[in-house]
C-alpha cells in the first residue's frame, strides 16, 4: 500500500484476520472425502501420514544431489572465466588511444572551451616535430580578423601544394591557393569573409588518411552590449534602481568614460564580470525620463575587441 505522506516508501498491509485463520492446505476433519470408485464407504479424513523412504534410497539421493551440485559449480566457473577474457578484449578495443582533448575524429571539439593560443601539440604516437606550419595574417594569438588569409608552410621535403590538397577545415569554406617560390609554402585565401566569433579547425592528413597536424583559429567578433537594466522605454522604474550594462565578453576595461546620463546624475561605477553598474548617489527624480548613452570604442584589453556602434536607452 502506497502512503502519500511518505514518498518513495511502500508499506505492505497485513492480510485480514480471517485470512490468517484459514489454511488452504488443511482440510476440516469433519469434512468427508469422496471415495474412489469401487471402494467402500469412508469416514472423515484424518491427518496425513508421512511415508518414509527406505534408507538405501535416501542415501543414494544425497550422493546424486552432491554430484549434481559439484558439476554445476565447475561448469559455472569455466563459463565465468571464458566470459571474462572476452569482456576484457572488448573493453580494450573500445578505448583507442587518443589525445585527451580530442573528439571522435581526433580533433578538439567545440566543448573544449575558448582558445587561448594557436600552438602545436603533437598527437599521441606521432613525431614531436610538426610536418607543417599554418599561420594567419593579422592574427592576435588565436584570434584572426574576418578578412584573414592563411599560409601553410612545409616543414619537411613535401611540396606545400601537396599538403594543401590534404588540408580540411571545419566549418568548411571555399578558398583559393597560390604557391610561393619553391613550393615551400602556399597562401590560402578564403572566398568570403569569415563568420564573426566562429572557431575554425584545420586538419592536415597524410597520404593514407592518418591525422598529422591540427590548428584552430577564432574569427574576431566586435564587443556588443547584450542587456541593460532598466530595459529601454521601461516605465514605473523604482527611484532607487541602479543602471547596468552587460557585455558579451569578459575583460572589458575603461568603460566608464563612454557612459553618460541625462539629466546628469551623480554616482559611482562598479564592475562585476561582464556587467558595468552605475549606482546613483541619491534616488532618481520621480516622473522623470532618463536617457543613457554608451558610445562606441569600449574595448577588451586581452583581445582588442571593441564596440563599433553607439547604444542608447
Amino acid at each position: 500500500m502506497f502512503d502519500p505522506e511518505r514518498t518513495g516508501e511502500q508499506t505492505v498491509a497485513p492480510p485480514p484476520e480471517s485470512f490468517l485463520d484459514h489454511d488452504p492446505l488443511q482440510i476440516d476433519p469433519d469434512e468427508s472425502v469422496p471415495a474412489r470408485p469401487g471402494a467402500g464407504p469412508r469416514g472423515p479424513r484424518g491427518p496425513r501420514q508421512r511415508q518414509d523412504l527406505p534408507a538405501w534410497i535416501r542415501q543414494r539421493g544425497v550422493v546424486v544431489t552432491v554430484a549434481v551440485l559439484a558439476t554445476v559449480l565447475v561448469a559455472g566457473l569455466l563459463a565465468w572465466n571464458g566470459g571474462r577474457s572476452g569482456d576484457d578484449a572488448t573493453a580494450a578495443a573500445s578505448h583507442p588511444a587518443t589525445s585527451p582533448s580530442a573528439g571522435r575524429s581526433g580533433l578538439p571539439t567545440a566543448s573544449d572551451g575558448p582558445i587561448s593560443e594557436a600552438t602545436f601539440e603533437p598527437l599521441t604516437g606521432t613525431s614531436p616535430a610538426p610536418v607543417a606550419l599554418l599561420t594567419a595574417r593579422g592574427a592576435r594569438g588565436a584570434l584572426v580578423p574576418l578578412d584573414a588569409g592563411f599560409r601553410l608552410e612545409s616543414r619537411d621535403d613535401t611540396p606545400a601544394s601537396a599538403l594543401a590538397a590534404r588540408l580540411s577545415v571545419d566549418p568548411a569554406f571555399a578558398f583559393t591557393t597560390a604557391k610561393e617560390a619553391g613550393d615551400h609554402a602556399v597562401l590560402l585565401t578564403p572566398a568570403r569573409p569569415l563568420t564573426a566569433g566562429s572557431v575554425y579547425r584545420f586538419a592536415l592528413r597524410g597520404e593514407a588518411g592518418q591525422l598529422l597536424d591540427t590548428w584552430a583559429f577564432q574569427a574576431k567578433q566586435p564587443l556588443r552590449i547584450v542587456g541593460t537594466l532598466p530595459e529601454a522605454r521601461s516605465a514605473d522604474v523604482p527611484v532607487d534602481t541602479r543602471i547596468e550594462i552587460t557585455f558579451d565578453q569578459d575583460g572589458v576595461t575603461d568603460a566608464e568614460p563612454h557612459l553618460s546620463i541625462e539629466p546628469a546624475t551623480a554616482g559611482r561605477f562598479e564592475q562585476h564580470g561582464r556587467t558595468l553598474s552605475f549606482i546613483p548617489s541619491s534616488p532618481l527624480a520621480p516622473s522623470t525620463v532618463y536617457s543613457v548613452t554608451v558610445t562606441r570604442g569600449i574595448a577588451v584589453a586581452a583581445t582588442g575587441e571593441e564596440t563599433v556602434v553607439d547604444t542608447r536607452f
